[in-house]
C-alpha cells in the first residue's frame, strides 16, 4: 500500500506556526461585531444570552460533583502558602502555586461567575482547583491533586509495595506530592 504525503516533511513546522499566528491575530480583533473598537472585557448581549441559557440549564442545588471532588481529602501542603519550590541550577525557584487558582471560589457552586465565562466551566474550574492529598480507599489508594496539571495516584499492591502512577510534570511538584504523602501516611499509620 502506498501512502502519499500531503505536505513536505521539511515544511511540517511551518503550518502550526501559521495557524497560531492567524489565531493570535483573530483574537486581537475583539468580539464579532465590534467593528474595530477596543474590547473592554464586558460580555456582548449575545454572549450574555447564551451563558444565561447554560446557567438556567444547570441544577445549582445538585452538589454531587462537589462531594466527589472533595471526597477523601485528608491534607493540604503543610506551609499553607500553596507554593511548591524546586532547585534549578543551584537556585530555589517557585514552580507552582496552588493559590494562583483560588480565584474561582466556592461561590461558583452557587451560580456566581463572571459575565464572560461559561458558568459550567467556571464551576469545573473551582472543582479542579481543590488540591491536596486524598485517600480514596483507606490504606490502599491515594491521590495528589492540584499540584500540577496532572494528578498523581499512589496505589498499594497486594504485597504491600507502593506503585506511583503519573508522577506529575516536574521533579519539584512530584517531590512535594510524595513528601506530603509520606508525612501524612507516617502520621496516620506509623510508617
Amino acid at each position: 500500500m502506498n501512502v502519499k504525503r500531503i505536505y513536505p516533511k521539511r515544511g511540517l513546522h511551518f503550518w502550526p506556526l501559521l495557524l497560531l499566528l492567524v489565531a493570535f491575530v483573530a483574537c486581537k480583533k475583539g468580539p464579532a461585531g465590534s467593528q474595530g473598537e477596543e474590547y473592554d472585557g464586558s460580555a456582548t448581549d449575545s454572549t450574555k444570552a447564551r451563558l444565561q441559557r447554560v446557567h438556567d440549564y444547570l441544577d445549582w442545588n445538585d452538589k454531587t460533583d462537589e462531594f466527589f471532588a472533595k471526597f477523601g481529602h485528608i491534607a493540604d501542603l503543610p506551609d499553607n502558602t500553596g507554593s511548591i519550590y524546586e532547585t534549578i541550577n543551584g537556585q530555589t525557584v517557585k514552580i507552582y502555586n496552588t493559590m494562583d487558582y483560588k480565584f474561582c471560589s466556592d461561590t461558583s457552586m452557587a451560580g456566581q461567575y463572571p459575565p464572560t465565562v461559561n458558568p459550567s466551566l467556571w464551576r469545573q474550574s473551582y472543582l479542579n482547583q481543590l488540591s491536596g492529598l486524598f485517600e480514596l480507599i483507606p490504606n490502599t489508594i491515594y491521590q495528589i491533586r492540584g499540584f500540577d496539571l496532572a494528578n498523581m495516584s499512589i496505589v498499594r499492591d497486594g504485597r504491600g509495595d507502593w506503585i506511583v502512577i503519573d508522577p506529575l510534570g516536574s521533579p519539584g511538584t512530584a517531590k512535594a506530592g510524595i513528601d506530603l504523602f509520606n508525612s501524612e501516611f507516617k502520621k496516620r499509620h506509623g510508617g
